[in-house]
């Protein structure tokens, strides 16, 4: 080979090496660069879904009832006469077509109280309100007290039910203490803490709403959830005692105290979960709207513009809230009154199942009527005989309301009305009383007649053991409930609606 192939050959070599020389010289040193592993699943799907938030809030409205107390229908005599199943069934039934719907309920939901009516019909009621919670397509409900006093084992049928704060006497749960509840890929942590039992005779074990609380969110958290909830029917008072010392989660829903509050943060703290009510005896729906961008048990904010919720809510394929709910939760509650708006010509579901009620309580108050009293108890004389000897306490008692309680349900088309009937006539449903609606029934029954108040008498005054009984606060209180007569006060009453002056009175 020549030199000049030789000396052309070399410099092409030196060339090669000064170029990869130079490249290298031009790189960071540093360890190798591999490529990056993907993250893993959980890791992975907790990125995903907090970025998912932020461009796709998630949005869907709570429906929450509570302390129903056994009305399945408005009653009429209320200043508001709102509420009931079928009205409630068909405005779910409305929102629901526009938004995603969570019904929550409180508890206390399945007895009505103590009045003559209401005593004798207790289990047929509460089988009927299990059926009617499925047809308004209730997802969770927290048993209170009242509740678990009438339920039956197996408590596992009750699929709905939650609570945290109920054991039997080993200590075991007799329902879960939260709930998962999923629709159209939102989900939902539920717990529930419920008041102390106040019947003596309660058979389960009670615990504070301090550790039922934990123990419910522990239950929840191997679990992923978009929010957390607790529903609660503890006082105000503990309940904000409750949300400053245990960890909660995002909205606290809630009975109502002595008043219904405004949506509120205890003690005005922001970063306290939001405290939510709603009234009593199902005559509202309290609907909470919700926007979520944070995380489950971020609090919920409220927002005082109520245009701007009102816009979003006018317009759901426009997110009007993307500038002001950037990294927040947010919360609008709004009160929807059961009212005649949601009266059907075509009843729904829970129509039906309330008349089949009706008829079923109207024939077991003809077979008890008929039955002869117990050997110890008197029956029933009717005012009638009390006028041969109480002549002035008639008079007096005809110039009151309750002579013409009766002629109230005629005018408002319910005298058939066994949810009414108990309250506006005499001795409905008892051993040797007011049974079938007849017309001879009705003329010696109808109105609220001396026996309603003192009790039955027949044999009065010939049988030396039957004497009328005193007039009570608790024994106006079966009728005169805060429901249906929210302004009841003893002693005014009395004297107004009673055939007994002031100075009669039985002290309470």
């Amino acid at each position: 080979m020549s030199w000049y192939y030789t000396y052309h050959l070399h410099f092409l070599i030196l060339s090669v090496i000064f170029i990869t020389i130079s490249a290298c010289s031009n790189r960071e040193l540093s360890a190798p660069k591999f490529e990056e592993l993907p993250e893993l699943p959980e890791k992975q799907m907790m990125s995903q879904k907090a970025e998912a938030n932020e461009r796709n809030p998630l949005s869907f409205v709570i429906s929450l009832t509570g302390e129903v107390r056994g009305e399945i229908e408005p009653c009429g005599c209320p200043t508001l006469p709102y509420g009931g199943f079928q009205r409630r069934e068909a405005y779910l039934n409305e929102l629901r077509q526009k938004h995603t719907v969570f019904h929550l309920d409180v508890g206390e939901m399945l007895l009505k109280g103590f009045s003559t009516n209401s005593r004798n019909d207790k289990d047929e009621r509460a089988s009927l309100i299990l059926s009617l919670i499925d047809t308004v397509g209730l997802d969770v409900w927290n048993i209170g007290p009242s509740d678990l006093s009438i339920l039956s084992p197996p408590f596992e049928q009750y699929t709905v039910a939650v609570s945290a704060s109920f054991t039997d006497q080993s200590d075991k749960p007799l329902f879960p203490p939260s709930k998962i509840v999923s629709k159209d890929g939102i989900r939902i942590g539920v717990i529930g803490i419920s008041t102390p039992p106040t019947d003596p005779s309660f058979q389960y074990s009670y615990r504070a709403p301090k550790d039922a609380l934990e123990i419910g969110i522990e239950s929840l958290k191997p679990h992923d959830v978009d929010l957390v909830v607790v529903l609660s029917s503890v006082s105000d008072d503990q309940l904000d005692r409750l949300i400053q010392e245990s960890p909660v989660g995002a909205v606290v829903l809630s009975t109502i105290g002595s008043l219904l509050d405004e949506p509120r943060h205890p003690d005005g703290n922001p970063a306290l979960p939001l405290v939510v009510e709603t009234p009593d005896r199902g005559r509202y729906v309290q609907n909470i709207y919700v926007r979520l961008t944070r995380n489950e048990t971020h609090p919920l904010e409220t927002l005082d513009d109520e245009q701007l919720w009102r816009n979003q809510l006018f317009s759901p394929n426009t997110d009007n809230l993307s500038e002001i709910g950037t990294g927040k939760n947010l919360a609008y509650a709004e009160l929807v009154p059961l009212n005649k708006r949601f009266d059907s010509h075509n009843a729904p579901q829970s129509g039906v199942a309330i008349d089949d009620f009706k008829e079923q309580i109207r024939q077991k108050a003809a077979q008890v009527a008929q039955q002869e009293p117990e050997p110890s108890e008197p029956g029933y004389a009717t005012a009638a005989a009390c006028t041969r000897c109480h002549t002035q306490e008639f008079a007096r008692w005809t110039f009151s309301q309750h002579p013409r309680a009766w002629e109230s349900l005629i005018r408002e088309g319910q005298a058939d009305n066994p949810e009414c009937i108990g309250c506006h006539s005499t001795a409905y449903g008892e051993p040797g009383g007011f049974g079938e609606l007849t017309q001879s029934n009705i003329l010696r029954f109808k109105g609220v007649q001396c026996e309603a108040c003192h009790g039955p008498l027949k044999g009065h005054p010939n049988a030396d053991d039957i004497h009328p009984l005193p007039i009570t606060p608790d024994r106006c209180l079966g009728c005169h409930d805060e429901a249906n007569s929210p302004n009841f006060e003893f002693e005014s009453y009395l004297h107004r609606a009673s055939c007994q002056a002031v100075t009669t009175i039985e002290e309470p």
